[in-house]
């Protein structure tokens, strides 16, 4: 039987709930895990605790595949415009049971998203790897921008999410990178670029998003710096990020295939 109340932060039964939820970590996202460490993925856990409580979702069964979905989705996946189904199929199971809310959130997610990750995440992966072979002057030459340069930048970085949101959602998208980037001084075009390419592929709050912490802590420590460096900043340390999860995918892939 699911409960409906949520343990008290900083009893043993939080605690406890806590720990389940990051040993489901480690078991389906371990790349995340490793690179966070397990106190930064407790402090993650616990936001995402809370976030699931929103939705009425207190029992571990929930919580761990919730917490999942922003580790796979982007951690405000329940409000971010790329993934307007996500938060709808929330509104429209609120009386609906925990458990059929859930399943049918899961259900969908696999639904929409599998065409644009791939069965295995191989579609994400050509997109990762689109950006770990371009550095920040490379991005600057070839891109401006203009909401065209922007438009013909995301169909290069990840053709098949751009195809997915259309046309309307991509325009937004672009005015949401505009101003949300603006609120973190990064006015210069190749740091526009760079933030807009970071929220298509990590999720639209990924400047506060607790499972990359390094994008704040990015924008933070460069925060006296111009736009420009500012942006440069952002780019390496998230190439740095990227890579440390590629090298640990690569060899995740290697042992599950006996190589």
């Amino acid at each position: 039987m699911r409960s409906t109340k949520l343990p008290a932060p900083g009893s043993p039964a939080y605690t406890r709930l806590r720990e389940d939820v990051l040993s489901y970590l480690w078991r389906r996202y371990p790349q995340h895990c490793v690179v966070l460490t397990d106190p930064r993925s407790r402090r993650a856990i616990d936001v995402g605790i809370a976030r699931a409580a929103r939705h009425g979702f207190r029992d571990a069964v929930d919580i761990r595949p919730f917490v999942g979905l922003m580790v796979f989705l982007g951690s405000h996946f329940d409000e971010d415009p790329q993934l307007p189904w996500a938060g709808e199929h929330l509104r429209q199971s609120a009386r609906a049971s925990r458990a059929d809310a859930m399943t049918g959130l899961l259900g969908e997610t696999a639904r929409r998203m599998e065409p644009i990750v791939g069965r295995s995440g191989e579609y994400y992966r050509r997109a990762l790897a689109w950006s770990d072979a371009r550095g920040f002057e490379e991005i600057a030459a070839a891109h401006d921008d203009s909401d065209d340069g922007l438009r013909g930048f995301l169909r290069q970085l990840y053709r098949r999410k751009y195809d997915a949101l259309g046309d309307d959602s991509v325009e937004r998208l672009i005015q949401g990178a505009r101003s949300a980037a603006r609120q973190h001084g990064l006015t210069a075009g190749p740091a526009v670029i760079v933030y807009l390419g970071l929220m298509f592929l990590l999720g639209s709050a990924f400047d506060r998003d607790p499972f990359h912490p390094w994008a704040s802590e990015a924008l933070a420590t460069a925060a006296a710096s111009g736009p420009a460096p500012r942006g440069c900043e952002l780019h390496e340390r998230a190439i740095e990020t990227l890579r440390r999860y590629t090298r640990l995918d690569r060899l995740m892939q290697t042992r599950t295939s006996g190589g």
